[in-house]
Parts: structure tokens; sequence; C-alpha cells
């Protein structure tokens, strides 16, 4: 006899259960007991704490709460409750009929058990996820931050473009405002002179099978865009900075990336502070979306970004990359827009963005093992060659020969 421990994922339980023989039917049964899943759950009154915690335990699953939830002692209290999926789904079963609330928490519980890949419409087009997408980023301003992505014309961003497609870009995001820390807005007029001609140009040169973006938060340049050829509008403020925005996504149907932000471009840097990142990045995220909603906007119209370096501290940055799952929980595509950013810089000591590539690249290996559906980069092949690695050891099976 040999023992050794495993890992294994979700698809390599049934591999296993199939090399030991188990019967397809106890395969069934068996394999969402020998998966774990963790809900943090906010703000529970006591009375409805003992109650999910003595119902956990009736069904093999755990919840932690405050130790004043006994007695009383304490209002409120948030809890961490976890068990495999089958005993979870036992257990939301058995909270839809009790009452402290406890009915939306079976909900929630039962929402998450059943996400499946989500789905990204913009103008018609289903954007094909399942795998991790690469956007390139062009940007037709004379002061980004990093000199390699400049474009100093709508024709040199055309051309980039067209390389970019070539290297294998999914997604082309075009933009005529840094909004790089500090920049100061550009006027509607000249940031409309930049886009709008390389849109028109990229749409003309790549055709219809390439997604083009605009990224912009003023509703005028969003409508003329997606009418000269856009398909997405990305969104730094999340509908936030221009009212007319909404509108304009409703209307055209576009694709929409909404983007947590804190402050604006020109103070977003300028001493950010959480109390608790991932939590407020998350609660920004769904109000968003309930106004994205409200508006007439689908929700299979809308990805999510938690805004990599937009009033971040380096912690912020790094903590986003890792709690990728818990963002991707949420239910959206989720984009990552890290390249070349400064807290990369911070971390490996590299004032210039020019130097930036390799700790680019790990990042967005990273980012898409963790699950991120989209990788926004300057450097389309570099990129995509990264996540190709990556993901090629997450499934060595396509290689046996």
């Amino acid at each position: 006899m040999d023992v050794r421990e495993v890992f294994p994922d979700k698809g390599e339980i049934i591999e296993i259960f199939a090399r030991v023989g188990v019967d397809p039917d106890g395969a069934r049964v068996m394999a969402p007991k020998a998966r774990y899943r963790f809900f943090y759950v906010r703000g529970l009154s006591a009375p409805a704490a003992n109650i999910l915690k003595q119902e956990a335990l009736s069904y093999g699953a755990e919840a932690a709460v405050s130790i004043g939830v006994i007695n009383c002692s304490v209002k409120s209290t948030d809890a961490l409750v976890w068990g495999d999926e089958r005993r979870l789904s036992l257990l939301a079963e058995k909270l839809k009929g009790q009452v402290y609330g406890l009915a939306a928490l079976s909900r929630a519980i039962a929402e998450a058990l059943a996400v499946k890949t989500p789905r990204w419409v913009a103008k018609g087009k289903v954007i094909p996820l399942g795998r991790t997408l690469i956007m390139g980023a062009i940007n037709v301003t004379p002061d980004s931050f990093y000199g390699g992505g400049r474009c100093n014309s709508p024709d040199e961003a055309v051309a980039r473009g067209v390389r970019m497609a070539e290297e294998g870009a999914d997604i082309i995001d075009v933009g005529g405002e840094s909004t790089r820390p500090g920049a100061e807005p550009v006027p509607e007029d000249e940031e409309l002179r930049r886009v709008i001609p390389a849109v028109e140009g990229l749409r003309k040169e790549l055709g219809k099978d390439i997604l083009l973006s605009v990224d912009t938060y003023k509703a005028r340049v969003a409508s003329e865009a997606l009418a000269a050829g856009a398909d997405i509008v990305n969104d730094i403020s999340g509908l936030g900075f221009d009212e007319g925005m909404a509108d304009v996504v409703a209307r055209t149907g576009a694709g929409l990336i909404i983007m947590h932000i804190k402050g604006s471009p020109r103070h977003m840097q300028n001493n950010p502070v959480y109390e608790d990142t991932l939590q407020e990045i998350t609660d920004y995220l769904k109000r968003r979306a309930d106004l994205a909603r409200e508006r007439g906007i689908s929700a299979d119209q809308f990805a999510f970004d938690p805004g990599i370096g937009f009033g971040k501290r380096v912690y912020d940055n790094l903590l986003i990359i890792k709690k990728i799952p818990e963002l991707r929980a949420l239910g959206r595509p989720l984009v990552i827009g890290h390249s070349r950013k400064s807290f990369i810089g911070k971390v490996l000591g590299l004032e210039d963005p020019g130097d930036r590539l390799p700790g680019s690249l790990s990042v967005a290996a990273i980012s898409a093992w963790l699950g991120a559906d989209v990788i926004r980069t300057h450097d389309v092949k570099e990129t995509k060659e990264a996540i190709g690695m990556a993901m090629a050891i997450g499934a060595p099976e396509g290689y046996l020969t």
C-alpha cells in the first residue's frame, strides 16, 4: 500500500473516480461532497446566527459566529459558513422557510452554488468566455504613463491595433484621455478627435470579427464611438461621471465594463484608505450593477473591473489579484487591467514602466490561472504566451502524445 496526499480540482475529482472504478451514479452523488465552499455573511442578528449555527451543524456544515451570540450579549454578528456543496445545498433548502432574514441567505447560497460561466453580450455579439481573453490597450494620448503604449495619431493607433490583432488580441481597447494618477481631463471635442477616426479605421481594417472597446467615461464619446464601430464601453467611473452614459449603453445594447475607482484620476492616489478593501470594492460593484439594471442595462451586458491602480495602495492591488476567485463569485466576467502599473514597479523596485514587462506577465499568468476572464495589456504577444503556458500547466492532458 502507498499513500500520498492529492490536491484535485473539480475536473480531476471526476477523473480519479473513473480511475478508481467508482459506479457512475455514486460518482454523481459523491462529487459535490468533495468540493468545499466558504461564505462570509455580514450583519446577522443574534437570533439568526443561533439558528444558522444549529442548522449548519445538523447538516454537517459549519458556521463560525461571535461568542456573544450564545447569550445574545451582542445584537448582531458576522459569520463564516462552510461545508461541502451537497451539505450547503441542503442547508440552503432548510433556511428557505426561516425568519430573521435567513431566507435571503438561503437564496444567496443557492445562487452561488448554481453559478455557471456567465454570458456577456455586446451589441448582439456573444463574447466567447471560457478562456482568458486578451484586450490590447491603445492610448491615443500624448501623456499616458507608459510611453510604449502611446499613439500620437489615429493612423498610428490603427496600425498598432492591427498588429495587436495579428498577435492574438480578442478585444482592442481605444482611449483618448489618459487616466493615470494626476491626469487632467481632456475636453470632449479633443477626445472625439483622437478616438473616432481610430475606431473607424480599426473597424475598417479588422472587419466584424474582432471586438472593439472605447475607454471613456463621457456619454457623447461613447455614443459616437459605438456608432463608429465599437462594441464595448470601458467606463472607469462605472457609470458615475456622466449621467447620460447608462442611457447610451441601454439604447445601443453595448457591452459595458463597470470599474471600481476611489475618487477621480486627478486625486485618486492621494492617500487612498480602505477599512476592508475587498468588501468595499465588491459593495461598490454591486451598487453600480444595480444602477445599470435600473437604467435598462441587462446583466448580460456588463463585466466588472476591480480597478487596479485607481485609488489603490500596493497592498490593495496585490490583494485584488489574490482574491480574483472571490471577485469572480459576483457572477459577472472579470477584467484585470494591471499592465506595467506602478504597484509592479514598487514591488520590484522599477521606476520606469518600460522595465516592468516581466512583472506584468507574472500578474497576467496568475490572474488567468485564478479565473480572470479578460486581461487588458500593452503587450499582447507576450501576455498571450504567458497565459497560454500557465493554462497548459492546468490542463496537461491536452498535451498527451
